[in-house]
């Protein structure tokens, strides 16, 4: 093509309003991290939610990962046990920890602290 038009093209192009955008696309976050009793034992199959976006379950080693498609701030996990299948629970325990994000990926460990009786 020749320089006339590409030129052509370009005017083209900005005169049916077509232009570069400023606005930026946010990335995803990845919050990830484990899952303790205040005694430091690990919790396997507990519920971990950021609201309003995504829930997951602990693997066997207390872990969890959870994609987050904005670019919040502030980041606030929940955690409560209670879901094992086939034990029988006379109390659950929950507990939630807010912190800053500062990069893509962020660490939250969260200690079950409270518990509530069934």
């Amino acid at each position: 093509m020749n320089v006339r038009a590409l030129l052509g093209a370009a005017v083209l192009l900005l005169a049916s309003g077509c232009h570069a955008s400023n606005t930026a696309v946010p990335h995803p976050v990845i919050v990830s991290g484990i899952i303790r009793m205040p005694g430091g034992t690990l919790v396997d199959h507990a519920k971990v939610w950021i609201e309003p976006e995504a829930s997951v379950f602990t693997d066997a080693s207390g872990r969890y990962s959870i994609v987050l498609s904005d670019s919040r701030r502030q980041i606030t996990v929940h955690a409560r046990d209670g879901y094992t299948p086939g034990v029988a629970y006379a109390v659950t325990s929950s507990g939630s920890v807010t912190v800053e994000r500062r990069q893509i990926l962020t660490n939250v460990d969260v200690v079950l602290d409270h518990q509530m009786p069934i």
